[in-house]
């Protein structure tokens, strides 16, 4: 997988606050 692409992902998932691994 890209580095890029994952980035990415980390991205949108900050701006969308959707906890993907930190489910509490």
């Amino acid at each position: 997988m890209e580095f890029r692409h994952f980035v990415q992902l980390i991205a949108i998932g900050l701006q969308a606050r959707i906890p993907m691994h930190m489910t509490g």
